[in-house]
C-alpha cells in the first residue's frame, strides 16, 4: 500500500498560488495528484508560505505541511491531470496485467481514483471560491461506474462467484422470481436495462457518495462494520417518521369524509409498513450476491463469523442500502407485483431515496477504515 510519507514527491504545483484554510486542493505526493484540504497556513519572515493539508478519506495521521510547489487548485483542468497521471500509471502497468485488472484501472482513472493512499474524489461539495465539476461531469463518472459494476455481475453471474452461491441450486432457490405476468415484468425489465435510474432517480450528492465508495473500496478501504445506524436502523426511523406524518395528517381532517381520508391513510400506513419490511428483507437476502465489491467479500464473511445471529442489515448501514437503491428494479423484477402495487411501492421508496438524500450526513459514514496488508492479501487471493 503506496504511504504519502514516503518516496519523493513531484514538484509540479503552482509556486504562485496562494490557499485559504478550509480550500479543496490537490497534492502531489510521488507521481500522483490527491484531493486535499488545508487546515492551517504558515508564513514565517523569509521562509515560503506553508500549508498543513488533510488528505480526504485518510487518518489524520497522514496530514503533514507542504509548500505550494506541490499544490493544485481545484480546477477542472488540474482535475484532468490528476485523471491523466492514474491513466499512464496504469497503462505502463497494464501491459503485465489481467484484462480483468486492466478494466479495473481504467474505471478507477475515470472516477479520478489514484492508485495510492489517500483516496481522491472529484466529486463533492467544493468550498467557497473553489471550482466544483460539472453536473455532466458527475454525471459520466457515475454512469461509467454503473458500467462497470454491471460487467462484474454479469461475470459473477457466469461464473458463480458470488458469496453465497454454495451450489447452483441454492442460488436457483434463493433467487428464484415470484410469479409475475409476463407484460409486467417485460415492462420492468425493460426500464432498467434501458435506464435503471428512471425508476428511482438518484439525486446528484447522492450520485457522488456512491462514486466516493467505490473509489474508496478500490483504494483498499472498508466501511466499518457493525454500522451504526444500521440499515434496520435507518428504515426504521424512516418508517416511523413518515407513519407519524400520515397518521397526523388524517386526525387534522374535519369533514364528513373524515373516516374515509382515515382509512385511505391507514392503507397509506400499510403500504409504508410492506415496503420498509421488504426492503430490509431483500436486503439481508441480496448483500452478499449483488451489493458487494469483491474486495468487500471477506469482510463479509468475517462480520457473519463473528455476528452468526445477526442479520445482515443490523450490520451494514447507509453505504450498502444506498447500492440497493440503484438495483432497485431487480428487487421489483422479483417481487409479484400488479401495477397498481408496484406505482405504490416506486412511489414510497422515491420518498425513501428523497429522505435518505435529505438525512444523507447523519447516515453516511465520513471515513473508512484501511484494510491491513494481510486482508488485502487473502482478499485479493480469493476474490479478484
Amino acid at each position: 500500500m503506496h504511504d504519502p510519507h514516503v518516496g519523493p514527491s513531484t514538484e509540479g504545483g503552482d509556486r504562485t498560488a496562494v490557499y485559504d484554510v478550509h480550500e479543496r486542493v490537490l497534492c502531489y505526493h510521488g507521481p500522483f495528484l490527491y484531493e486535499a484540504k488545508v487546515l492551517k497556513v504558515r508564513h514565517d519572515d523569509g521562509c515560503d508560505r506553508e500549508y498543513f493539508i488533510h488528505y480526504k478519506g485518510w487518518n489524520v495521521k497522514w496530514d503533514e505541511w507542504v509548500t505550494n510547489g506541490r499544490m493544485l487548485k481545484w480546477q477542472p483542468a488540474n482535475l484532468t491531470l490528476m485523471r491523466q497521471l492514474v491513466a499512464e500509471s496504469k497503462q505502463r502497468k497494464g501491459t503485465s496485467s489481467s484484462a480483468s485488472a486492466s478494466s479495473a484501472a481504467a474505471a478507477a482513472a475515470t472516477a479520478g481514483e489514484p492508485s495510492g493512499t489517500p483516496t481522491t474524489s472529484s466529486l463533492g461539495t467544493a468550498p467557497t471560491g473553489a471550482t466544483t465539476p460539472s453536473a455532466k461531469d458527475r454525471s459520466a463518472s457515475y454512469h461509467q461506474l454503473q458500467q462497470q459494476q454491471q460487467q462484474q455481475q454479469h461475470r459473477d453471474s457466469d461464473t458463480g462467484s458470488g458469496l453465497g452461491s454454495t451450489s447452483a441450486a441454492s442460488r436457483r432457490d434463493r433467487d428464484r422470481p415470484i410469479a409475475l405476468s409476463k407484460a409486467a415484468r417485460a415492462a420492468v425489465r425493460q426500464a432498467a436495462d434501458e435506464d435503471k435510474h428512471q425508476l428511482i432517480p438518484i439525486p446528484m450528492e447522492l450520485k457522488a457518495d456512491l462514486v466516493d465508495d467505490w473509489a474508496r473500496i478500490s483504494n483498499a478501504q472498508l466501511v466499518p462494520l457493525p454500522r451504526t445506524p444500521s440499515v434496520a436502523d435507518i428504515l426504521e426511523r424512516y418508517r416511523d417518521e413518515r407513519a407519524k406524518d400520515l397518521l397526523a395528517g388524517s386526525g387534522d381532517i374535519d369533514s364528513k369524509d373524515k373516516d374515509k381520508d382515515k382509512a385511505k391513510d391507514t392503507h397509506a400506513v400499510d403500504v409504508l409498513n410492506e415496503t420498509v419490511a421488504g426492503l430490509r428483507a431483500y436486503f439481508d437476502r441480496a448483500l452478499g450476491s449483488l451489493l458487494l465489491y469483491r474486495f468487500e467479500r471477506l469482510q463479509y464473511l468475517e462480520i457473519l463469523r463473528a455476528f452468526p445471529d445477526r442479520a445482515a442489515s443490523t450490520l451494514y448501514g447507509g453505504e450498502h442500502l444506498l447500492r440497493l437503491f440503484v438495483e432497485f428494479p431487480r428487487v421489483v423484477a422479483t417481487a409479484g407485483l400488479d401495477a397498481e402495487a408496484l406505482d405504490a411501492v416506486v412511489a414510497q421508496v422515491r420518498d425513501l431515496v428523497a429522505w435518505f438524500e435529505k438525512h444523507r450526513k447523519d447516515l453516511l459514514v465520513d471515513q473508512y477504515d484501511n484494510a491491513p496488508p494481510e486482508y488485502s492479501n487473502v482478499a485479493k487471493a480469493q476474490f479478484q
